[in-house]
């Protein structure tokens, strides 16, 4: 998809906004937007995107379609609530995960286990 042309005196395009969208049977299944991601669909919802620096975020629903964001690279995790605050943030490389409610820090487990 082009879209926001910006032609020049000569009618030559000076920018645009430039998509690229996969259909398969009517539904969108994958697009990439401008700064690089890419947004994969399944039944016409986010399952998951890929940053350019190969960070995944994947989106869970609730039974009342809410969504429940995941955001996952190779140093950390990180769950949030429907409402989008912090939820849990697993630091990978030393194994340690910090738990937030609204939006305060409510407890962190180290590898060992300890509080």
């Amino acid at each position: 998809m082009l879209g926001d042309l910006a032609l020049d005196e000569a009618g030559l395009i000076q920018s645009a906004h430039f998509e690229v969208q996969v259909f398969q049977n009517g539904e969108v299944l994958s697009q990439e937007v401008p700064d690089g991601t890419k947004v994969f669909y399944t039944q016409g919802r986010v399952d998951y995107t890929l940053s350019k620096t190969g960070i995944r975020s994947t989106y869970h629903y609730d039974s009342s379609t809410q969504i429940l964001l995941f955001v996952d690279s190779d140093d950390f995790r990180a769950d949030y609530y429907p409402d989008g605050s912090l939820k849990e943030f697993w630091s990978k490389p030393d194994q340690k995960r910090s738990f937030y409610e609204g939006g305060l820090l409510t407890r962190i487990l180290t590898s060992e286990g300890a509080e």
